[in-house]
């Protein structure tokens, strides 16, 4: 609110109802020009500029989205940068003379808490603010512990580094709250809300000399430096100001202006009309009131067409809590069509409730308080509600609950009901990778090289993308409708081994999801050399009308070279921010991306895959980022063409057409592949076969020689043998998780493991087959050892006094007995298999009462066998035998016909004794 120098209002600003102001700047944009902005900025991250010699009323003339709150603003006449302050403790600078609508740089990290204060001179910036610790730090959404920082930091902003941390020492032990510069002197000002005022010299070396300039009046709310360093100005909390002289002399600062005696005489407020009785007849006159119809800030109001009846006399008072029944009649027939639907009708329930973000239009669903259930990304985000597609194209992430006797589940078949594809789960970091697999994995010839491809170097990505193939393929023919879908575990943990992938910004979120996902790409397909494949990458000329998508594709191509199998087309991402032009292009129906196309050397390529990026928000300045734009693929079916939809997991039919249909404001093009005509590979796929595992690597040597190497068994296990195994897994990653209103436990984040050890024992001849200790490619962030037994020394290859392998050697031995047909028995291995999507006999599957708990496999032995297992910790080669033993109790109960009396019998004991071996009888 503006007012003049006699206290009369002028003009206001009113941002949004959903944000509030949280600090201010006044900017001089132009020194030469009264052009005056004030820059505002919101709890919402939003900033506005308003240029006070403007039109009225005030509007925006400028607005950047730091989508995170703005603590505090700080700018200098000497610098072109104004900087802003977040509450996550982020120094964000932009441009002054607000050209651009972004952030130039940023400091992440200059406070673990909000900003308190900050000031700017030149290329320096002081803050004060505020620490914070997690009492978890494994865990984003646990509670964090806040407390004062007592430092005083000065930050240069040419090197974007700090100068130096100062500790503030207050007489009171208060932390700073108010920093400022000198206008002319190397100094800075730092005073606390009790009022202890600090100068400290900036020309002092390390450590910095600081001085006592005097004790501001108590309850300091403001400070403030006049321009020419001669006096400062202090608000106190009972609404006054002082001013000050410089505490640079040597005498202490005293007051030049003080409150005056008697109080000012400020103009009293506005005179309203008087207020007017309704001249309804029938209904109460004192019920009804005609308010006005504006504002203090001169916006129309509606007032409410009928007041809601007195509930006073209608409630009953039961200890401390009050009930009244619920209003069912208005005061009067005549308002009876309109009355406040958000408190009688059905307006509460239209405005609360989950719909489809991207279907208006489609009818409101019933919250799904069903487990394991997928929600979209923003499904409350007013973008979308003009948008015509369906849900196909949201961005669904996988909540995972534990109220299941499955523990952590989530149902597939809801978003995949495909018999031919297969999805790839976004639970893991850099899931745009999964557009990028899907697409290789849909084209023919890639996936029949990939199947004869295996070598025996340790990082090969080749290697685990030909396993990643594999798991792809038996999963299609053999999973469960809920269980069709695969993880990337293996295939991301080899890349992050290649310094290649990291010098290519494969892992940077800074860069544009395009620019990630086109560097990928074209990594792939020049790192594995599987097929020959042209990449083209496209900037479009000036806009004309009779320029198709194939002759710029064409002009693009050399006549002269050779016919390649593959052409993939890319989309420069620098033109969709610097040409606005280039998106209407895209959109325009007659110059789409063809199904077919003819290059000059006159072969002809059909479109056999797109992936294309979907935008949350297309009105945020960040519009093709990661955190507002996820990657979507569609593939051409070997089924008769059929076109399919793969988000992630989520999998759907589609048509060409909807796939190269970029019109839609939130969807860009990123990856158009086109496949010869002319090839063969799409037949030659059916009659590739997959290249055997050798016996051999179970011979391989151990990554520390000096251990002797593993157990040999002196017969391999053929098709039909029972193996048991066991496996113990190492966290790389902690859970993220919130709780809920209700107080229900919502796995946001599922935790990433790494295998760690795996036991294989023969079922016929009790033979150890295999007992690998697994190197680590990630660092380990809990080894589990309550549950695993296991230790940091004992993955050490330098340390370890067992025998360390590879994980790529430990898969491949698993996969030669899953190739071979064995059988493999263990006990609660779904969720450690999952990784690796092999087949196994679960024995908490077979001891289980339909819709009962599962039973632990140390109870069953202590009940079944007589035996107790993991007395001191856990070890994978004992509860492999334990697994195989409980297997064949299973037989010989199946035989007499006696198992389901003694499941029973389990069931009932483990109730009794509460399911504690130590009262078992």
């Amino acid at each position: 609110m503006f007012r003049s120098r006699g206290c009369v209002q002028t003009h206001a600003i009113v941002v949004d109802a959903p944000r509030h102001i949280t600090c201010g700047r006044l900017n001089v944009h132009d020194p030469s020009k009264p052009s005056d902005v004030l820059l505002l900025g919101t709890g919402t991250g939003l900033l506005a500029a308003y240029d006070l010699h403007g039109y009225r009323p005030l509007r925006p003339m400028w607005k950047l989205d730091l989508r995170t709150a703005t603590a505090a603003l700080a700018s200098s006449d000497d610098s072109p940068l104004v900087c802003a302050g977040s509450s996550q403790g982020r120094l964000d600078m932009f441009d002054g003379g607000y050209r651009s609508h972004r952030v130039a740089a940023s400091i992440p990290q200059a406070h673990s808490g909000t900003i308190v204060a900050m000031d700017m001179m030149d290329n320096y910036v002081l803050t004060c603010g505020v620490s914070c610790r997690s009492i978890n730090p494994y865990d984003k959404h646990a509670p964090v512990k806040i407390y004062p920082d007592p430092l005083v930091k000065l930050f240069d902003l040419r090197t974007m580094s700090l100068v130096s941390s100062i500790p503030f020492p207050s007489s009171s032990g208060l932390p700073p709250s108010f920093v400022k510069f000198h206008a002319t002197q190397h100094a800075y000002y730092a005073a606390d809300a009790d009022g202890d005022l600090l100068v400290f010299g900036m020309a002092d070396p390390p450590p910095l000399q600081y001085s006592v300039a005097g004790h501001l009046r108590p309850s300091v709310t403001a400070l403030d430096v006049s321009s020419s360093g001669e006096l400062f100005a202090s608000g106190t909390g009972d609404g006054s100001v002082v001013v000050y002289e410089s505490g640079l002399t040597a005498a202490p600062p005293r007051a030049l202006v003080d409150e005056p005696d008697a109080p000012l005489d400020f103009p009293g407020p506005a005179a309203r009309p008087p207020l007017t009785l309704s001249p309804l007849e029938t209904a109460p006159a004192s019920r009804y009131v005609f308010r006005p119809s504006l504002n203090e800030f001169g916006h129309e109001i509606t007032p409410l067409s009928a007041w809601l009846p007195a509930l006073d006399t209608a409630y009953k008072l039961n200890v401390t809590l009050v009930v009244a029944p619920k209003p069912t009649k208005v005061l009067h027939p005549e308002f009876e069509k309109q009355r406040n639907s958000f408190v009688y009708g059905s307006g509460r329930a239209a405005a609360l409730a989950t719909v489809d973000p991207r279907s208006a239009e489609s009818p409101m669903r019933r919250r799904d308080s069903s487990i394991g259930s997928a929600k979209s990304f923003d499904e409350a985000d007013p973008s979308w509600h003009h948008m015509d597609r369906g849900c196909s194209y949201k961005y669904t992430e996988m909540h995972l609950s534990k109220h299941s006797m499955d523990g952590y589940v989530f149902d597939f078949s809801k978003h995949n009901r495909s018999l031919t594809h297969v999805g790839l789960e976004n639970s893991l970091p850099f899931a745009y990778m999964n557009a990028v697999l899907q697409l290789l994995f849909a084209t023919p010839a890639v996936t029949s090289t990939l199947r004869t491809h295996l070598c025996d170097v340790v990082n090969c990505v080749c290697c685990e993308l030909a396993f990643l193939c594999h798991m792809m393929d038996q999963t299609t023919k053999y999973a469960l409708q809920k269980h069709k879908s695969v993880q990337t575990t293996n295939f991301l943990s080899a890349l992050h081994q290649i310094p290649d992938v990291a010098a290519a910004g494969l892992f940077d979120k800074t860069l544009s999801i395009l620019v990630r996902v086109e560097r990928l790409f074209a990594w792939l397909c020049s790192t594995l050399a599987v097929v020959s494949v042209d990449m083209h990458t496209i900037a479009l000329p000036p806009w004309t009308q009779d320029q198709s998508f194939e002759a710029i594709v064409a002009n693009s191509c050399d006549q002269e070279q050779v016919a390649h199998e593959l052409v993939a087309i890319t989309c420069d991402p620098a033109s969709w921010l610097v040409d606005d032009d280039v998106k209407q292009r895209w959109a325009t129906p007659g110059w789409g991306v063809p199904s077919s196309l003819t290059l000059p050397h006159g072969e002809m390529y059909t479109l056999i895959g797109v992936i294309s990026a979907v935008v949350r928000d297309v009105r945020k300045p960040t519009v093709l980022s990661g955190p507002n734009c996820h990657l979507v693929t569609h593939v051409q079916s070997p089924d008769a063409g059929r076109w399919m939809l793969l988000n992630d997991f989520a999998v759907s039919t589609s048509t060409v057409d909807d796939a190269v249909n970029f019109s839609p404001p939130w969807k860009y093009p990123s990856v158009l592949l086109f496949r010869r005509a002319s090839s063969s590979s799409l037949n030659a796929v059916a009659d590739t076969k997959v290249v055997p595992i050798p016996s051999s690597v179970f011979d391989a040597a151990p990554l520390n020689p000096s251990v002797a190497s593993v157990i040999k068994a002196v017969k391999l296990p053929k098709r039909g043998d029972r193996v048991a195994i066991d496996t113990e897994f190492v966290i790389v990653e902690m859970e993220e998780a919130t709780l809920q209103t209700d107080g229900t436990r919502v796995v946001i984040k599922e935790s990433r493991q790494s295998l760690a050890r795996v036991s294989v024992i023969h079922g016929e001849t009790d033979a150890v087959i295999v007992d690998d200790y697994i190197l680590p490619n990630e660092p380990v962030v809990d080894y589990l050892t309550r549950f695993s037994g296991l230790t940091a020394e004992d993955l050490d290859p330098t340390r370890s006094r067992h025998a360390v392998v590879s994980l790529k050697t430990a898969y491949m031995k698993l996969r030669y007995l899953v190739d071979a047909g064995c059988l493999f028995v263990g006990h609660g291995l779904h969720k450690d298999f999952r990784i690796v999507n092999l087949f196994i006999i679960d024995t908490v599957e077979l001891y289980q009462q339909p819709n009962m708990r599962k039973i632990a496999l140390r109870f069953l032995c202590a009940y079944l066998l007589k035996t107790e297992i993991q007395l001191d910790t856990h070890d994978s080669i004992e509860d492999a035998r334990a697994a195989l033993r409980l297997h064949n109790k299973y037989i010989e109960l199946v035989a007499a016909n006696d198992f389901d009396k003694t499941l029973v019998e389990i069931y009932s004991a483990g109730r009794h004794c509460r399911w504690k071996i130590a009262d078992l009888e």
